[in-house]
C-alpha cells in the first residue's frame, strides 16, 4: 500500500535567528515521508544561506522567491508547487515535536477530508518552555458559531488536505498582510470544509519581541475587523 505524502513548508523573511531549529525539528521527523519546502522571500539576512545548508537532503527544495507584499505569496507558492497529498506549515520561528506528522497521519487515516490542528507547548525566544495552550474541541455544528468568535485552530503545524486548495480553490488570500490564516478558516468552515482537534501537544510556539503578533498588534485586530466586515456580507451573516 502506497502512503499519501505530505509536503511541509516553513518560509523566512529575516527569521534567521531561530530557522534551523525550526528546520531540523522537521527533518528530524519519526515520520519520514515528506518533502520540505523552504522559501526566502526577500531576506536580507542570512535565512538564504542557512535553507541552501539543507539541501543535501534530498527532501529539501530550497526556493527565493524575491520580495513579497507579505508571507501569502509564499505560502501559496509552495502549495501550487507541492506534490504531497497535504500541506504542513512549520513557521520559521516555531518547531515540531518529533511525533507531530506521525500524528497527523494517524488522526488523517480517521478522518481522510479534515484539517487537523493540535495543542502545542509555549517557548521564549531562547526556547525555554514556560506554559502550555490546549484549544479544545467543536462539533461540525458549533465551530459555525464559534469561528466568528475567535481564532479556533493553531496555524503551526496545521494539516490541510490538499483538495481543499486544488478542487475547492480555497488558497490563502494574498490582500491581507495580517490574519490570512484567520480569514481563510472562516472561508472554509463556510464551504464545509472538516476540522479536527488532535489533544496533544504537537509542536513548540514561540513568543518573542521580534512576532509579528507582538509589533503589529494593533493592525491586526483592524484587519480581524475587516475581514468579519467583509465575509459578513460575502456569507449573510
Amino acid at each position: 500500500m502506497v502512503r499519501d505524502m505530505i509536503t511541509v513548508f516553513t518560509a523566512s523573511y529575516n527569521y534567521s535567528k531561530y530557522l534551523r531549529q525550526s528546520i531540523e525539528s522537521v527533518l528530524n521527523q519519526t515520520d519520514r515521508d515528506f518533502e520540505y519546502h523552504l522559501v526566502d522571500y526577500g531576506s536580507t539576512d542570512n535565512t538564504w544561506n542557512i535553507m541552501q545548508e539543507y539541501t543535501k537532503d534530498t527532501r529539501v527544495k530550497a526556493m527565493q522567491i524575491g520580495a513579497q507584499k507579505n508571507k501569502v505569496f509564499a505560502m501559496n507558492h509552495s502549495i501550487r508547487k507541492a506534490k504531497g497529498d497535504a500541506w504542513v506549515w512549520c513557521p520559521a520561528d516555531d518547531y515540531f515535536a518529533s511525533n507531530l506528522l506521525e500524528r497527523k497521519r494517524v488522526y488523517a487515516k480517521r478522518y481522510p477530508k479534515a484539517v487537523l490542528d493540535d495543542d502545542n507547548y509555549v517557548v521564549d525566544g531562547d526556547g525555554k518552555v514556560y506554559g502550555s495552550s490546549r484549544r479544545g474541541e467543536f462539533t461540525d455544528e458549533n465551530i459555525k458559531v464559534k469561528i466568528w468568535e475567535k481564532s479556533l485552530i493553531g496555524f503551526t503545524g496545521i494539516y490541510i488536505p490538499m483538495f481543499i486548495f486544488r478542487d475547492i480553490g480555497l488558497y490563502f488570500s494574498e490582500e491581507e498582510n495580517y490574519s490570512e490564516d484567520y480569514r481563510w478558516m472562516i472561508e472554509a468552515v463556510e464551504r464545509g470544509v472538516k476540522f479536527r482537534h488532535i489533544p496533544e501537544k504537537l509542536h513548540f510556539k514561540r513568543k518573542h519581541k521580534g512576532s509579528c503578533t507582538k509589533k503589529e498588534y494593533v493592525a491586526i485586530i483592524a484587519n480581524i475587523e475587516k475581514i468579519h466586515k467583509e465575509l459578513k456580507e460575502k456569507y449573510g451573516k
